[in-house]
């Protein structure tokens, strides 16, 4: 009876054992299966700030990063309303992580997004105009800093004027080039003649006339000085 009992019990801990490592080499395979069909990679995040929503979906994918959210905001940047990213009248405005940014492509990529204006903007604004009257013309016309670029100002809007106006596609935003109204007296003053520049102090014939200063960038006017005869003053 004994040895029964014993030959049943080495049976039940062969059995036992035998279940444990089926086990693991199915734990085993499952976690090599899982790894290979979810690898992760460490990649450059693709930059598609200005893109249309669906193209920036697209070239976001086609980078393996599949984990996509896309969001509008207020004016004021607040208040978060998710976009299905099926959507074809947004454009993004910034996303989360930064493009160029090196991040695993299973990060989430946050993408905030905007309704689309009109990417012609050439009839609203022109190119010689100053850039403060143009920034109030756009505002009036529903336009947001997001809806197009603006390059080249580092300083008050009243310094500047627009140099040059491009009007965007479904994948680029429209663009404004502009430059300082410093810069352009410097730029206008080395294309001006010799004969047609004016010396600070000397005398000048024509009331009201104008001239760029021989000494610098600044513009001359031909005025009467305390002495009541008419010379170049700035």
């Amino acid at each position: 009876m004994k040895a029964k009992t014993f030959f049943i019990g080495v049976i039940a801990i062969a059995l036992t054992t035998s279940g444990v490592n089926a086990c693991d080499e199915l734990n085993s395979t499952d976690t090599s299966q899982a790894q290979s069909s979810n690898q992760v990679d460490y990649k450059e995040v693709p930059t598609v700030t200005g893109m249309s929503l669906q193209q920036a979906v697209k070239t976001l994918k086609a980078t393996k990063f599949e984990d996509i959210a896309a969001s509008s905001t207020d004016y004021f940047g607040e208040n978060k309303t998710p976009i299905d990213l099926a959507s074809e009248n947004y454009h993004v405005t910034s996303q989360d992580p930064s493009g160029q940014s090196r991040e695993y492509t299973n990060t989430t990529v946050n993408l905030t997004v905007h309704e689309n204006k009109s990417r012609t903007i050439s009839n609203i604004v022109a190119a010689g105009e100053q850039l403060d009257s143009a920034m109030d013309k756009l505002r009036s016309a529903d336009y947001r800093a997001c809806d197009y670029t603006l390059n080249g100002v580092y300083g008050a809007y009243a310094e500047y004027y627009i140099l040059e106006i491009k009007d965007g596609d479904d994948n680029t935003l429209p663009s404004i080039t502009t430059e300082s109204y410093a810069a352009k007296k410097t730029r206008d003053r080395s294309n001006t003649p010799d004969e047609e520049l004016a010396h600070g102090g000397a005398f000048c014939s024509e009331e009201g006339a104008t001239a760029f200063s021989d000494r610098s960038t600044s513009v001359l006017t031909c005025s009467a000085a305390s002495d009541g005869r008419l010379r170049w003053i700035q």
